[in-house]
């Protein structure tokens, strides 16, 4: 028996990593399996993030409840950052990796234990949520320098995100799926558990999972004294500067619509399932224009690539501006997952490069890093802030003029983002 197992030739789309190999041919081997880490996360995070917010509105029906969550998660995620940094350089970039999946992992035991009392906790919720999306991100984007050639940043950058993108797609439109179905047996009395919990359970299990997963990763430590301030109050870092106010315009933006649309497919249907089916619709555009970007991406197409997609998701938040139905929101998808996708490859390899040129760029990256969350973290607490502000004093009408502002704060990112010189001479 033995014998003939090892004749057996099984074809090669039978081995579980055999997409990846063929996709992502190009990078090394422990690119790849950070490029797999990423999207185990993502699909982790997708399960659940959406509807944690669905979730607490529904039991809420109050905006104000989701909006002090993600407030408190915004703020918390900047002390992750810098304490991160601080971590990373006396012990490892590892270290940040794994308490990013740790704290995550509280975030949905105490939704757990809370369970419909979790919308008398938004701040304590939020504060487990923030340090685990800091952490976590932090340790990402170090073990990105340190495992990826800064030759093929682009074409990891495309990979990564169209393998997260798949996996995106199944997370919500699974968790809506089960939650409708699981909440359904429940009111008929044939579950003992509601939908939300049996997500959440799965999430925290993923997370668990995760952090066993990242103690096969292996990176040099990389010991020093951590330059947090002196990096961010550097004076000769022109090109950084004006980098970091298209970081705090992005978190203008986002800061918002990474959860909002979600609640207004919610409040239209009031039905997990379309939540969950919306959010596969607008991660398979991603997919595909993902894709596309992987053969296209180059140094010398950053500049356009930020340029046209930053118009692509100012155009969307405008299209919420003019009417707030379901065909608006479709149109929104569409522009706003192209535009996304391309945003996300362009501006962070852009982003990369000037980091690679700005003072000490190559010894101080993991600072670099640490300090573009400062304005994209207040950029974002400052669009929510402006959001809210919007809904309590005008109600609807306030709600969707304030899209307009943020569409507009999108579409100023391109001229806060530095060309690449040697992009350009390439070019000529």
């Amino acid at each position: 028996m033995a014998r003939l197992t090892t004749q057996l030739k099984l074809p090669a789309w039978t081995n579980p990593g055999w997409f990846l190999n063929y996709f992502a041919g190009g990078l090394s081997a422990p690119e790849r399996k950070l490029v797999w880490m990423i999207g185990l996360y993502d699909f982790t995070y997708a399960l659940s993030s959406v509807f944690m917010n669905v979730f607490l509105f529904r039991q809420s029906n109050d905006w104000k409840v989701v909006g002090l969550f993600n407030l408190s998660q915004f703020f918390f995620v900047i002390p992750a950052f810098t304490v991160g940094g601080y971590l990373s350089r006396r012990l490892s970039y590892l270290l940040c990796y794994q308490l990013g999946f740790l704290f995550n992992a509280l975030l949905y035991l105490s939704v757990l234990v809370w369970r419909e009392d979790s919308t008398h906790h938004p701040l304590e919720l939020g504060v487990l949520g923030g340090l685990g999306i800091g952490f976590y991100y932090l340790g990402q984007h170090a073990l990105t320098y340190e495992l990826v050639h800064r030759h093929r940043r682009d074409y990891f950058f495309s990979v990564s995100l169209v393998l997260s993108s798949i996996f995106r797609i199944l997370a919500p439109a699974l968790a809506g799926w089960v939650i409708k179905n699981v909440n359904s047996l429940a009111a008929q009395g044939h579950w003992g558990l509601n939908g939300y919990h049996l997500i959440f359970l799965v999430t925290l299990v993923g997370y668990l999972g995760l952090i066993i997963e990242s103690t096969r990763i292996r990176v040099k430590p990389h010991k020093g004294r951590f330059l947090y301030f002196s990096t961010l109050l550097h004076p000769a870092n022109a090109d950084w500067n004006r980098l970091m106010v298209g970081y705090f315009l992005w978190g203008v933006r986002n800061g918002v619509f990474w959860f909002a649309t979600s609640l207004f497919i919610y409040q239209l249907f009031k039905d997990e399932w379309v939540v969950g089916s919306y959010g596969m619709a607008s991660n398979l555009l991603a997919v595909a224009a993902s894709y596309l970007l992987a053969r296209w991406v180059a140094p010398k197409n950053r500049d356009f690539g930020v340029l046209a997609s930053c118009l692509l998701m100012g155009a969307a938040s405008a299209i919420l501006t003019w009417r707030m139905d379901l065909t608006a929101l479709i149109l929104f998808a569409v522009l706003n997952s192209i535009g996304v996708s391309w945003f996300q490859v362009s501006f962070s390899a852009a982003s990369l490069a000037v980091i690679d040129r700005a003072f000490e760029g190559k010894k101080r990256r993991l600072e670099y890093l640490v300090v573009r969350e400062l304005p994209l973290g207040l950029g974002r607490m400052a669009g929510l802030l402006a959001f809210l502000g919007a809904e309590k004093l005008f109600g609807a009408p306030g709600i969707r003029w304030s899209f307009l502002g943020l569409g507009l704060a999108q579409a100023a990112v391109w001229l806060c983002t530095p060309a690449d010189p040697k992009a350009k001479r390439r070019k000529t």
